[in-house]
């Protein structure tokens, strides 16, 4: 059964249609991804689905809920959280689990059984008196969850929640999602990172407002079968050329201060690549190779890449 049914939806802003027509069902239970490069409509179209923003055109139905004509029936079901989860930084855990839940209608009897129940499952229960402010980042995005989740909604929408976040919290994130899910929790979730969009059901790619494909995890991984890196060194704009002249990345280019190169796992799992850095610098140059988690804006790189060179 889809939980998320969105029948040709389009929003425009002023003279750009951020959202070109999109057409997509989500099942009952189903983590569904969004990925696409910076500007492509992930937000856009999560915050439709929120009612947040109304469609131009299009029908948004949420468990057979029209959310652009019954918005407060289909918000009673919604969990949205944005990219930046607006929590009281002065009030502990607990203080603003109870803020939130006072504006749900959760109260009593029923709220104790529900924070019981999202400190059990977010491991914040030692962390009740402490103050968000003073949380750290994962921990945050940890209560950010409890919050949106206090009133029992069955349908997230995720907007990057992860971004920032240590890669063990967001682990521990993603374990919880699939725990709702399991559970019977719609999920739809934007992401940066393809080793999250891997974890779901489903991903959509999408780009200038349109999906593009959707794919599943399997595929997902073989368009991006590399490793990713940082490489901190003296003078990256003369590191960059001497790479490309010694060895063959699938691409390497100057991000800020540093060299970004995408290559073959072995490259850097053998050291190669670190050893031909130091032959490139000045003798005793501090030189740090830094593996990264590869994002969806390396897999665009790397599409773009392959596509100009057919």
């Amino acid at each position: 059964m889809a939980l998320i049914d969105i029948r040709g939806l389009r929003k425009r802003f002023r003279d750009q249609e951020a959202i070109q027509g999109i057409d997509l069902s989500i099942e009952a239970g189903e983590i569904f991804g969004l990925i696409g490069p910076d500007g492509a409509g992930k937000s856009t179209l999560i915050r439709l689905l929120a009612g947040i923003l109304p469609p131009t055109t299009g029908e948004i139905f949420l468990h057979d809920i029209d959310v652009v004509t019954n918005y407060e029936e289909a918000r009673k079901i919604i969990g949205y959280m944005p990219q930046t989860f607006g929590l009281y930084g002065p009030l502990t855990v607990a203080e603003n689990l109870r803020a939130v839940a006072r504006i749900r209608g959760v109260t009593g009897a029923e709220f104790q059984k529900r924070t019981e129940r999202l400190y059990r499952f977010s491991g914040l229960a030692p962390f009740q008196d402490r103050r968000a402010a003073q949380l750290s980042g994962g921990m945050k995005q940890k209560l950010g969850l409890c919050c949106v989740l206090i009133h029992q909604p069955s349908i997230l929408l995720l907007d990057e929640p992860t971004v920032g976040v240590d890669p063990i919290s967001r682990r521990e994130f993603w374990d919880i999602l699939h725990t709702l899910a399991a559970q019977g929790s719609t999920i739809l979730i934007s992401t940066p990172y393809l080793e999250e969009a891997a974890r779901c059901h489903r991903i959509a790619f999408l780009r200038q407002g349109k999906i593009l494909e959707v794919l599943d995890p399997l595929t997902l991984r073989e368009r991006f079968p590399y490793a990713t890196c940082d490489i901190f060194a003296p003078e990256p704009r003369v590191l960059l050329q001497g790479l490309q002249g010694r060895l063959t990345p699938t691409a390497a280019f100057l991000s800020g201060d540093h060299v970004h190169l995408i290559g073959e796992k072995q490259l850097l799992a053998s050291g190669r690549l670190e050893k031909t850095v130091r032959q490139l610098v000045a003798k005793g140059a501090i030189v740090e190779v830094k593996e990264t988690t590869p994002t969806v804006q390396d897999l665009y790189f790397v599409q773009e890449r392959m596509g100009n060179e057919t």
